[in-house]
């Protein structure tokens, strides 16, 4: 076993696979209930381009040459036939292997569900002592140490994430590990001739010593370690508070790997389900089926796909719990606000208000007509749509109520999509901003007379800006995304696709300067044993 990955350090190794993982983040009158789905469909996708892979490459190369700095290795005990010496044991003791580095990596990946990465340019040195005895007459023997590099050696590892119940499992799919060109030199001993013959003995032994660890270790890494790290992601959340409180189905519902006509990738595609918490009613919304890359997307190391039926179940927990429901009298109306609640102030616009019920208060119920939902698509980008209706009734003076009118406002809403990641590169967000507000004020029952709809035309006019800054006050938090908080992106852009929305960005990492601060140095490799040594005979 190879002692020097103690239990941090393995944490770390997988940690630093777990990278790949976390690399772990919609037309007018169409709802987005009508948009097809099936068994495998989620309402997030996070795909991984090869230039991506590439990056996870580069980030986590420096932490395995830091890992890896010293290792130590079992003893060894052989018994074996050397030519002129005869049958032999041999001990080998104290073996470390340090000035372990990797040159270069590539990954690839292999359908379905498999990444696999292989490594080159490998150095490394290794000290160790060594004994040996002749087994017969005459029992000659000796002892010293060895010290030994080999250069341009190469390991292979092959990672299968399978989605189950919201959990992400790992396998090892392959794991390989070849040491070659050893170079040797014994120190103690001045019989040249006597330690060639022992030469092909030590390069074999160590050979096959580095590899049997390093392999072993590998699949626990992938069987053990990365399936311990992955067991502790999350499969549940929650937005909002109160009645806007939604919880969020965040387990994973695929794995895969392929090739699109875009590229090859490999995708984690999550449930990003949503529920009421008030109700615990699931959102009876369904997801569209997300690609494995956007279609005509200048790819980017990573894309996050999301679906309309995301925010579209956040809207349906504030419409179930009646959130978008208020009541709004004279006194909830700020001093200066061009909407005044009184019969004076409406007379511009409903004449036969003014006149039935004169210098009188008005209170007005308002109630959502349906869920507020979003459609995307490439032609129209992103648009929402919203039902309103207005009870409007006048105060009188013993303070009751007698009802005037219904209204119903319907708007459509233009929406630009940004993206941030907050300070320090956390609390990666998308920020939905109205930048267009049309509305249609309609009359849907008088108990004052007929109404003149021409009259709401005024109306409309100052009504549709105080909805927006209403709406951009309602969507200012913003819809978070799932992310690692190591990574942070680089240039992300949004676009627009028929039922989801696409961030396709490029990633930097904070990853190798976070672990290798917390890392200790590796160990130095000993010096060699230099003794004086003469083969005695017993």
């Amino acid at each position: 076993m190879i002692q020097m990955l103690n239990k941090s350090k393995k944490t770390a190794f997988a940690a630093g696979l777990l990278c790949l993982c976390l690399l772990a983040a919609t037309t007018a009158g169409v709802s987005a209930r009508h948009v097809a789905s099936t068994p495998n469909s989620g309402g997030l996708r996070f795909s991984v381009t090869l230039n991506g892979l590439e990056k996870i490459k580069n980030i986590t190369l420096p932490m395995v040459n830091r890992m890896f700095g010293h290792i130590t290795l079992p003893d060894e005990s052989l018994d074996e036939h050397v030519s002129v010496l005869g049958h032999i044991t041999l001990s080998l003791t104290d073996i470390q292997v340090s000035g372990f580095s990797i040159g270069s990596g590539a990954f690839a990946v292999d359908a379905p569900n498999e990444v696999a990465l292989g490594l080159g340019d490998i150095n490394l040195s290794v000290s160790l002592n060594y004994k040996w005895r002749r087994v017969h007459w005459p029992h000659a023997s000796d002892h010293g140490s060895v010290t030994a590099s080999t250069s341009d050696s190469a390991m292979a590892v092959g990672v299968a994430l399978t989605a189950a119940s919201g959990k992400l499992t790992a396998a090892a799919a392959a794991h390989s590990a070849d040491f070659n060109n050893f170079k040797i030199k014994f120190h103690g001993s001045h019989v040249a001739w006597l330690y060639n013959l022992l030469m092909d003995l030590f390069k074999g032994k160590l050979k096959s010593s580095l590899q049997d660890a390093v392999s072993k270790e590998l699949e626990k890494m992938i069987n053990t370690n990365l399936n311990a790290a992955l067991a502790k992601l999350p499969t549940q959340s929650h937005i909002g508070g109160g009645k806007s409180e939604s919880n969020i189905n965040t387990g994973f519902a695929a794995a895969t790997a392929g090739t699109s006509s875009y590229g090859q990738y490999f995708s984690l595609l999550n449930e990003f389900a949503v529920s009421n918490a008030a109700t615990g009613a699931a959102c009876p919304l369904q997801n569209p089926v997300l690609p494995g890359l956007t279609p005509k997307v200048d790819h980017n190391m990573i894309e996050f796909m999301m679906a309309d039926s995301f925010p579209n179940c956040l809207m349906q927990t504030l419409y179930e719990n009646k959130f978008l429901t208020m009541t709004l009298t004279n006194k909830d109306v700020p001093k200066g606000f061009p909407l005044q609640l009184n019969t004076t102030y409406w007379a511009q616009y409903l004449p036969q208000l003014a006149e039935k019920y004169p210098g009188q208060l008005m209170q007005l119920d308002v109630s959502s007509q349906f869920s507020p939902y979003l459609n995307t698509s490439q032609e129209l980008g992103a648009v929402a749509h919203l039902g309103i209706r207005i009870n409007s009734s006048v105060v009188q003076s013993d303070g009751s109520l007698v009802h005037t009118h219904v209204m119903g406002v319907f708007g459509t809403l233009g929406l630009d999509l940004t993206i941030t990641d907050g300070n320090n590169h956390t609390n990666i967000t998308i920020h939905p901003r109205i930048s267009k507000f049309t509305v249609n004020v309609t009359i849907e029952q008088s108990s004052i007379g007929p109404i003149d709809d021409s009259k709401l035309e005024g109306l409309v006019a100052m009504i549709g800006p105080i909805l927006q800054q209403f709406a951009n006050q309602l969507l200012s938090n913003g819809i978070p995304l799932p992310f690692s908080p190591l990574m942070y992106l680089v240039n992300p852009t949004i676009t627009y696709q028929q039922g989801y929305f696409t961030v396709a960005t490029d990633f930097d990492s904070k990853l190798p300067r976070s672990f290798m601060e917390q890392m200790p140095a590796p160990a130095p490799m000993p010096a060699p044993v230099v003794e004086p040594s003469v083969i005695k005979f017993n």
